[in-house]
């Protein structure tokens, strides 16, 4: 059974596990973050929602700016956004 595509971005129409695959991707991408820039402190300190919690547009956003980007290439984004207002 082929999964219902639910959830609008910036770059199509995504299904339940896209959004799953998305959250567990800017998870692991903001660890590596927060890791390199020593933030860990203040995460433990201020505390922060987890990514299974958060909503799925903020997730969608989030994955298309900053993650999206990296595994396509910069002038592939722009094409893609042309492609899509069409």
């Amino acid at each position: 059974m082929k999964e219902e595509l639910k959830y609008k971005g910036e770059f199509g129409y995504y299904t339940e596990s896209d959004i799953d695959s998305m959250r567990s991707e800017s998870c692991g991408y903001e660890y590596d973050a927060i890791n390199s820039i020593g933030d860990m402190c203040n995460v433990l300190y201020e505390g922060c929602v987890g990514w299974k919690h958060m909503d799925v547009n903020e997730v969608i956003e989030y994955w298309e700016e900053n993650i999206f980007p990296d595994s396509v290439g910069p002038n592939n984004v722009e094409l893609m956004r042309m492609e899509e207002e069409k």
